[in-house]
């Protein structure tokens, strides 16, 4: 832990005693507003080997092209986490393509080059309902982070991809959240106050987005990934996820965190193997 995030997290333990309510009002303020960083290069080259829709007035989207998808119109979905982008997910791209899937990464409300300064989980999940109403179903739904949060939601409220893909995604939001807090120095008190705060900008109860109760009876077949040593999602969130589901693998990996695992090359191949399965998938995987 660096000296300024020392400092950072001894600021906010003393103003969680003397300030907590105000202390928690004024971060969940900024805590919904995503910060956008800067494009890199390859970025820009994914960029171009796809084509930019528009979902509405308000959602934009890449689409990578199959070749063979002419003949089926397959599809896949990604879903990016918070503070990243379609490109982000582009690591994914390529495999897909060649089992003959178009591929769509969606840009979140205030992500990408999808306008807004705020959003939240369930803005995820209603722009992934607004993709399918506007594109069709889609074979598989891919999320990382928060993005596997939004399927899971979206999945609970009727979305129905044949297979879909959670890495390192939380399974309550409201967990999520109070890990960060708990990172951050907040005591419980002040963590009360900000899960509170941000529930109300959301405009839903967080009972209502935690995927172990909306997944309890579903039976799509899911593969969860995750890092044993993701700080930012615990491990456990995964686990307890697949503890609910009727049809799933959890695959842990080792020193990739949080970030680094949509370009692990192990993980690139699980999901890769994953989507040109049958159902007899996770028997193979469990060595039955």
């Amino acid at each position: 832990m660096n000296i300024a995030f020392t400092l950072f997290r001894l600021k906010n333990q003393l103003t969680s005693l003397f300030a907590s309510a105000n202390t928690a009002h004024k971060f969940a303020e900024v805590f919904l507003k995503p910060k956008r960083s800067e494009v890199k290069d390859w970025e820009l080259r994914a960029e171009l080997k796809g084509e930019r829709i528009n979902l509405g007035d308000e959602i934009s989207a890449i689409k990578w092209r199959a070749e063979a998808a002419k003949l089926n119109n397959k599809q896949i979905l990604l879903v990016h986490g918070w503070e990243s982008r379609a490109t982000h997910m582009y690591g994914l791209v390529d495999g897909l393509l060649e089992q003959g899937y178009n591929v769509v990464g969606l840009d979140m409300p205030g992500h990408g080059q999808s306008p807004g300064k705020s959003s939240n989980a369930n803005l995820f999940a209603q722009t992934i309902l607004l993709a399918e109403q506007s594109l069709g179903e889609f074979s598989v739904i891919i999320g990382h982070s928060m993005g596997a949060s939004a399927t899971s939601i979206a999945v609970g409220q009727g979305v129905s991809p044949e297979k879909m893909v959670l890495i390192s995604g939380p399974s309550s939001i409201e967990n999520s959240i109070r890990h960060f807090v708990s990172l951050i120095g907040f005591n419980k008190r002040t963590s009360d106050h900000f899960i509170a705060r941000i529930a109300q900008y959301v405009g839903v109860p967080f009972h209502q987005l935690d995927a172990t109760n909306l997944l309890q009876e579903c039976q799509i077949p899911t593969l969860l990934i995750h890092d044993e040593s993701d700080k930012e999602v615990l491990h456990s969130e995964s686990k307890r996820l697949e503890s609910v589901l009727q049809n799933a693998h959890l695959m842990t990996t080792q020193g990739f965190g949080h970030r680094k695992i949509l370009k692990a090359q192990p993980v690139l191949k699980a999901i890769s193997d994953f989507v040109a399965s049958d159902t007899h998938f996770f028997n193979l995987v469990k060595g039955k």
